[in-house]
């Protein structure tokens, strides 16, 4: 009985000792456990700082390269600016230049100086006709610089111009030649038909004849009153180049 008393009391401290060993167990698990925890996140830590390290490495290049893409853009901006500027001054050097200019208005540019240059710069109205000009360009003329004759004369034919000298009476009609009066036939005198053929397309000349001769007698009207839309047209002939004579022909009573 007292082997029993004296047992008894050593179990129950080999209990207690083994519940604390699986204490101590759990203890050593929770180690491995804070171990492990501790070296995923020190791991963890470190790839994220690895990573920290590569983004800033990265952001940085990353904003170099912006940097460098913004540089090409200004020059690739700049570059499209100056191709702009380059073909505007080409074209405005064009518009300036050997085509004649808009022809849009009539004005007496027969004392304007147009430069020392070789380059055609168009037809001018100069107070009695129209003229080709040459020179450097037609700047701050250029409205009233013209591509052709037969634009020259028309426009400043129904602006007013006509060269009065150049409209006679022929046969027993002997003027003035003016708006309103009869003619058989009206006949212009050239030596340029093709400039006339600007202002009367189709216009037809029969050579060297009476009331024209030395020049080409070209027919342009016929058996009638001279309305104001014949007149402009006979003005504008008047202007041409090659034209010594506008006639009113008369044949008889």
């Amino acid at each position: 009985m007292s082997r029993l008393r004296l047992v008894a009391p050593l179990m129950s401290f080999a209990l207690v000792l083994g519940c604390s060993g699986e204490g101590g167990g759990s203890t050593g698990a929770s180690g491995s456990t804070s171990q492990g925890s501790s070296g995923s996140t020190s791991q963890g830590s470190s790839g994220s700082s690895g990573s920290s390290g590569s983004s800033g490495s990265s952001g940085s290049s990353g904003s170099s390269g912006s940097s460098g893409s913004a540089s090409g853009s200004s020059g690739s901006s700049g570059g499209e600016s100056s191709g702009s500027t380059s073909a505007g001054t080409s074209a405005g050097s064009t518009s300036a230049g050997t085509t004649g200019g808009l022809g849009e208005s009539c004005e007496d540019l027969g004392e304007v100086d147009f430069g020392e240059c070789a380059a055609i710069v168009g037809w001018i109205f100069d107070g009695e006709g129209c003229k080709l000009v040459s020179g450097c360009g037609c700047e701050p003329h250029c409205d009233a610089v013209f591509a052709g004759p037969g634009a020259c004369a028309s426009t400043c034919a129904a602006a007013g111009a006509c060269n009065t000298s150049l409209l006679q009476g022929a046969g027993i009609f002997k003027g003035p030649f003016e708006l309103g009066v009869y003619c058989d036939d009206v006949d212009v005198c050239t030596d340029d038909p093709v400039a006339l053929a600007e202002v009367f397309p189709g216009v037809s000349c029969d050579g060297a004849v009476y009331p024209c001769d030395p020049d080409s007698l070209c027919q342009v009207g016929d058996n009638g009153m001279v309305t104001a839309e014949a007149w402009e047209s006979y003005c504008a002939a008047s202007l041409l180049p090659g034209v010594s004579g506008v006639k009113c022909l008369v044949l008889g009573p």
